[in-house]
Parts: structure tokens; C-alpha cells; sequence
């Protein structure tokens, strides 16, 4: 697993993928994360899994309601992606039938979890999970 950690600065708010090899659940996350149950972190990890799930939007779905007048998948994606390797990624797993979500971390939000989430690029990579925060976009 990769996961690469920056701060972000000056962000109202930053942009997310998400999608997992099994169902969007918090076991399936928490497992996919290899958390373990008992640990120091678990509450953490849960957290951030509530911020996700309240967050995430289906991809196709949140295409077809964009008010940005993005007509073009594609140019959907570079707006909301920025960056062709997770662009990519998401055309991948697409084309593979994952279930692919989208989401922003806003910092008006008020809890610490997002505030945490919105200000670290997270990029995780592996057959279970593909998870990566990416660079504000305002």
C-alpha cells in the first residue's frame, strides 16, 4: 500500500475518489485499510469513514446533476481530477464495473476528521481500495 501524505494550504476545499473491490461499507473499509478492530486508531478510522460515506456522491450520478455545464464526461473528470493518473485510475475502474464515488472535504464543515482530510493528499492504491484526496479546486 501507498499512501503519500502533503499539506494542502489555503483549501476551502478539496476533491475525493473513492471506490473499493467490495461493497462501501465500514467493515469493507476498515478491512480494505487493514485496521485492526482493537486498535489505537480504530475510532479514527471510523470517523473517516462517516465523513466519506456523507460526502461521496456515485460519479455517474453526480455527473448527471453537475450544474458546472460539464457536458463531457471527460471534462467532467479533468475538472474534478486534475491529475491524469487518477483520471485514469477512474476510467479503469469503470471500465472494470467498480463502483466509483466522488466527494469534496469542505472546511466549513466544523468537524475535525474533514478539516484533517481536507488539508492531506491521501493516496491509496491497492485491489481492495482506490482512495485519493486530491489538490483544491476553488
Amino acid at each position: 500500500m501507498k499512501i503519500r501524505q502533503d499539506f494542502v494550504t489555503n483549501s476551502s476545499s478539496t476533491s475525493f475518489v473513492i471506490s473499493m473491490k467490495e461493497k462501501f461499507t465500514l467493515k469493507n473499509f476498515l478491512k480494505a485499510l487493514k485496521v485492526n478492530d482493537k486498535g489505537l486508531m480504530n475510532q479514527f478510522y471510523i470517523d473517516t469513514f462517516e465523513v466519506i460515506n456523507k460526502n461521496k456522491q456515485e460519479i455517474n450520478l453526480k455527473f448527471e446533476k453537475n450544474d458546472l455545464g460539464l457536458f463531457n464526461f471527460d471534462d467532467f473528470l479533468d475538472f474534478y481530477c486534475e491529475s491524469e493518473i487518477v483520471i485514469d485510475n477512474v476510467k479503469k475502474l469503470l471500465e472494470n464495473k467498480r463502483e466509483v464515488y466522488l466527494g469534496e472535504f469542505e472546511n466549513y464543515s466544523m468537524n475535525s476528521i474533514e478539516e484533517y482530510l481536507l488539508k492531506t493528499v491521501i493516496d491509496i492504491s491497492t485491489d481492495d481500495i482506490f482512495f485519493s484526496s486530491l489538490r483544491d479546486y476553488f
